[in-house]
């Protein structure tokens, strides 16, 4: 979605037909949350708390609403805890098959539940392979041959595509079991994009791999590998709306953007006893206005903007978190890429203890 496509998510909550009361509530929670792709990251707890509805409710609307094709889940880790959930809302109901944003870092297409002990395909018979792919695409994905390709992938995934597995694990922070979950789901939907090319390649085992690597590598959020570096600029330093030649104009930032000062910043408020969701959510807004306002208005922006009141945030709270992550105007205190670990935790306690009391969950 490009930024002049953006939504408003909770008007395009408000225009779906059909919802039951917990989805209404589940989506709007979400909605409030979103960043201007509809990308969120939240937990059941979370969206339980929020919503006023019990945990089962709420997995039962994002399975419903998942199967209607309004919004796509994928695992998280946070070091090595399960993290909340990341959640992609999409603003037309997509059903299986149905292309959706590039950037989208969900699967599209769910692993179909099949009988584990029916046939499938040895990783050495191309042959095979192709013969299943190209009966599952004559009977549209559903039937046998469809259940035998899936197979093949639960039987191939540990060895075929350990390569996948054993990346999730060294630079994704997953474990052994929900590495080898996320390759499946990575593998899934390549063959669903992918099935005809895969199926005519000279070997079709070798291709189904060599994309799902590709993918994996491409769409997870994982570190970065040793002799990679990222140089962190400190957003009071860009260029801003003076009209000179390079000027940067930013309006809106997703969760991806700016990872590795965000994330930064989003896990000391949350070792502070902020809650995940609102850590990404608020992180996220508070970035967004640093890079469209002027240096000498950022923190009065933060503490009058609407959205972070929204998140809980007061004025004292908004204008902590904005200058956590630029430092102070006159320089007394330093943006967050400068600060060592002890004062960091202290300014993101700042922020913490500035939030409303029901934001901390």
């Amino acid at each position: 979605m490009s930024e002049e496509t953006r939504v408003s998510w909770p008007v395009w909550v408000e225009s779906l037909e059909g919802l039951k009361p917990a989805d209404t509530a589940v989506l709007m929670e979400l909605a409030r949350l979103a960043d201007w792709r509809g990308e969120v990251i939240a937990s059941v707890a979370w969206l339980a708390a929020h919503a006023h509805v019990s945990e089962r409710s709420v997995k039962r609307a994002l399975a419903r609403m998942e199967d209607r094709g309004v919004l796509v889940r994928r695992l998280r880790r946070r070091g090595q805890r399960q993290g909340a959930n990341l959640i992609r809302l999409l603003p037309v109901e997509t059903v299986v098959g149905e292309e959706v944003d590039e950037d989208a870092r969900v699967y599209r297409f769910a692993i179909p539940d099949v009988d584990p002990d029916g046939p499938w395909v040895p990783t050495g018979d191309n042959v095979g392979l192709r013969e299943a792919v190209l009966g599952a695409i004559c009977d549209e994905w559903t039937g046998e041959s469809m259940a035998v390709v899936a197979r093949s992938l639960d039987k191939a995934v540990e060895r075929q595509f350990a390569g996948s597995v054993h990346q999730g694990m060294r630079f994704g922070g997953l474990s052994r079991r929900e590495s080898k979950t996320d390759t499946m789901g990575w593998g899934w939907e390549v063959m669903r994009v992918n099935a005809r090319e895969i199926a005519i390649a000279d070997s079709p085992w070798a291709m189904w791999t060599r994309i799902t690597r590709t993918a994996t590598l491409e769409g997870r959020d994982c570190l970065l590998p040793e002799g990679v570096s990222v140089t962190s600029v400190e957003p009071g330093l860009m260029p801003e709306g003076s009209g000179l030649p390079g000027e940067l104009t930013v309006s809106a930032v997703g969760l991806d953007d700016f990872q590795v000062v965000m994330s930064g910043l989003v896990n000391a408020l949350v070792d502070a006893g902020m809650a995940e969701p609102l850590a990404w959510a608020g992180t996220r807004r508070v970035t967004e206005l640093a890079l469209s306002w002027g240096e000498s208005r950022r923190q009065t922006a933060a503490a009058n903007d609407s959205r972070l009141a929204d998140l809980g945030a007061s004025k004292t709270c908004a204008r902590a978190w904005m200058t956590l992550l630029i430092g102070s105007r006159r320089g007394t205190k330093a943006p967050i890429v400068a600060l060592g670990s002890e004062e960091l935790d202290k300014r993101a306690r700042e922020v913490v203890a500035a939030l409303q009391p029901t934001t901390c969950v």
